[in-house]
Order: structure tokens, then C-alpha cells, then sequence
């Protein structure tokens, strides 16, 4: 667990990035979301070739801007669900895992260090989501994304914006508070060979992330009880 899966070097060359260690700043953990995404997606392509909202959407809350004078703030929970020890690849299991039409996921990092990291992605790389279990950072810290939107995810607040060095109509990443001084971070990634690539939308590409984001709060839910 924390290794890479074996794939071509090139793969993993498309972004210099660290390796996943102990939580670091966001930029730094935004990079590795990209090396891991683009691995998946650069391997299938042979680097080279050239969603009152429904389950599974965002609901925007309001803009992130706010006067500088005041901290960012996101609207109150409904409740708390640690992510302490928990195991993202385990967020996602039999009927949601078909629901997404993904295999089984990849773990990567330690969830003791607050690292623990899972990918899961279809067949043909479509499609890629990566959620992250950020037990030592609040949501609100990415607010300061110059893109960052509040919106709501299965009731619970979040920040949605994309990685500035990546194409924003084919990603999208939730910071959702989702504990007290907590975060479960859901990124998607759209591949080169998903057929509705070429119409693909940022709105778009949150619903799907969204729709996985709340497939995993059902299950803290149950976990809870």
C-alpha cells in the first residue's frame, strides 16, 4: 500500500509532483492528484494518442468571495463522520462500485498519516475519480482557489473548484467538511477516450464527481450507526 501500480515510466512522468507521503500543502497534494489521474489516463491513451438537487449533484450555496477584511467560512455541517483510520478504497463497494461502472480501486498512502488515498477508474479510463481522507486539513482552506465555489454535497458544505493546471472541462474536486477540522476530497477526471469528451463541461464533470462523492458519504453514514 502507497506504491505505484507497475505501468510504463512514461506514465508517470506527465507531471512532476511528490511522492505521497505525509499531508503536505494543497498545491503539493494536487499534484500527485494529477500524476495519479494522468498515469491512468496517459497508460490506456499510450501517452500519446491524440449532473432541491438530485442524489449525486452539487448544490450551489453561494460564491466563495467574501470581503478580505473577514476568513472564509463554509455554511454549518449536519453532522460529523470521521475519516480517522478510515480507508477510502473502502468508501466504494459492491452496487455504488457498479453504479460507477469502475473496478476495484487502487489504495495509496496511510490512513494512520492522514494520506490515505484510493483510485478508481472504468475499464477504458473514461472516467476517474480520486477521493482523499484529509484528516489534518479543514475544507475551507480551499476557498482561497480563485475558482472555488460553495455548494452542497448530500447535505454536507463544500468547496468545488479544479486544479489550475489541468483543463477544468474535463475536472473537478470537492473539498467537503465533513468533520470537524476534516476533509474528504473527491476529484474526477474525464479521459481522452470518453465518448462524450469532446461536450464535456466543468458543471458536468462535478455532477460525476459528486455523484461519487455521495455514494461515500452513504457509506460513513451506515458506518456511523
Amino acid at each position: 500500500m502507497g506504491s505505484r501500480p507497475p505501468t510504463d515510466d512514461r506514465c508517470w512522468a506527465v507531471r512532476p509532483g511528490p511522492q505521497l507521503s505525509a499531508p503536505g500543502p494543497a498545491r503539493g497534494r494536487r499534484v500527485w492528484l494529477a500524476v495519479v489521474a494522468a498515469g491512468l489516463l496517459c497508460c490506456t491513451a499510450s501517452c500519446g494518442s491524440g449532473t432541491g438537487s438530485a442524489p449525486g449533484s452539487a448544490t450551489p450555496a453561494s460564491s466563495a468571495a467574501s470581503e478580505p477584511s473577514r476568513a472564509p467560512v463554509l455554511p454549518p455541517r449536519p453532522s460529523d463522520l470521521s475519516l480517522i483510520r478510515v480507508e477510502p478504497c473502502g468508501l466504494l463497494a459492491g452496487a455504488q462500485i457498479t453504479q460507477l461502472g469502475v473496478g476495484a480501486g487502487s489504495p495509496y498512502g496511510d490512513p494512520v498519516l492522514g494520506n490515505a488515498e484510493c483510485v478508481w477508474a472504468t475499464p477504458s479510463a473514461t472516467d476517474t475519480w480520486i477521493t482523499r481522507a484529509l484528516i489534518y486539513e479543514r475544507a475551507a482552506t480551499a476557498l482561497g482557489d480563485p475558482h472555488a465555489q460553495v455548494v452542497h454535497v448530500a447535505g454536507f458544505p463544500a468547496v468545488q473548484t479544479n486544479d489550475p493546471t489541468a483543463d477544468p472541462t474535463h475536472t473537478c474536486e470537492l473539498y467537503i467538511d465533513i468533520a470537524e477540522g476534516q476533509t474528504l476530497l473527491v476529484a474526477y477526471v474525464g479521459g481522452p477516450n470518453n465518448p462524450n469528451s469532446a461536450t464535456s463541461t466543468h458543471p458536468l464533470a462535478c455532477q460525476k464527481a459528486a455523484q461519487a462523492a455521495d455514494l461515500m458519504i452513504q457509506t460513513l453514514e451506515t458506518r456511523r450507526h
